[in-house]
């Protein structure tokens, strides 16, 4: 696919989708202090942005097809998954501990859906208990502390962070071999990018209570892609996958602050460790190039 049609399929389409559901779900066409609850509707836009993003570059998987045979790769499950997710992560994001227990179960049928090849020949007994035990954790550690990030302040501050995320893991994930997975990361970094737009027109703007949720399922299930069916490296994701901890240092820690100061903060902060990851991704691009040429 040429970049126009990257541009095109992976971006504008997709920002499109989700500006045009963020905007009726928060009637951005108000005036500022007419405000709607449009929280609702965060997690399907971005799911709905995600998909058709997935289905205009990649197409229909062979395995959605009538009488498919094909098994379901790890890229499928995560567009299976997508939109029902959407339907569940505004109730899931509710606070307490049976929605925390109910996250657990996502993230532990997630996990095992993805991997689903690693699980049947790789995984065998106490080992699959052991990796399902762990990513299920990480799910949902970036499970909340994305929903933090989101909470923590209205208007910008939220979606521009998590635009970063997105667009920093999309950037890792092209460097590093792992074309589609970058695309769809790009994807995604679209939809962020729409909502942007939107907290900028109306400041009660948030992507807490759904939205934020579904950005930290996709991101993850595209992490295990990229390192279990692909070639980024493990200490990357890590890092891309610390920068929401970084940007939430300057919202706990600096309470008194202006939101223009803590969202500078917090963008500055979280673009250590992607800027670390990306950097890394290059260095080893580079040397790449250097042994071929020799």
């Amino acid at each position: 696919m040429d970049p126009i049609q990257i541009l095109l399929n992976g971006v504008l389409a997709p920002a499109v989708a989700a500006g045009l559901l963020f905007a009726i779900g928060w009637k951005a066409w108000r005036k500022t202090g007419d405000e709607a609850d449009g929280r609702w509707i965060g997690s399907l836009a971005v799911a709905a942005a995600f998909a058709l993003g997935f289905l205009l570059m990649l197409g229909t998987p062979a395995s959605f097809l009538p009488d498919s045979e094909h098994t379901p790769t790890g890229l499928d499950w995560v567009l299976w998954c997508s939109l029902p997710c959407a339907l569940l992560a505004p109730f899931l994001a509710r606070p307490g501990i049976p929605f925390q227990l109910l996250r657990m179960v996502l993230g532990a049928g997630l996990v095992r859906l993805v991997l689903s090849s690693q699980f049947e020949s790789t995984w065998v007994g106490q080992a699959g208990l052991n990796w399902l035990a762990g990513l299920t954790a990480l799910f949902l550690v970036l499970w909340t502390l994305l929903e933090r990030l989101a909470s923590a302040r209205s208007g910008l501050h939220g979606p521009i962070v998590l635009w970063l995320f997105a667009a920093g893991f999309a950037i890792l994930a092209g460097l590093t071999g792992s074309a589609k997975i970058g695309q769809l990361g790009g994807t995604l970094a679209a939809a962020l990018g729409a909502a942007v737009v939107i907290a900028w027109r109306k400041p009660g703007f948030q992507l807490a209570g759904g939205a934020a949720a579904m950005v930290s399922l996709l991101l993850f299930s595209l992490g295990l892609n990229a390192y279990f069916y692909s070639y980024t490296p493990a200490i990357d994701i890590l890092l891309i996958a610390s920068a929401p901890l970084f940007a939430l240092m300057p919202v706990l820690l600096h309470k008194h602050w202006s939101v223009t100061k803590k969202t500078i903060a917090s963008l500055a902060l979280s673009s250590l460790p992607i800027g670390i990851a990306i950097g890394r991704a290059v260095v080893e691009l580079l040397n790449e190039v250097d042994e071929y040429d020799y």
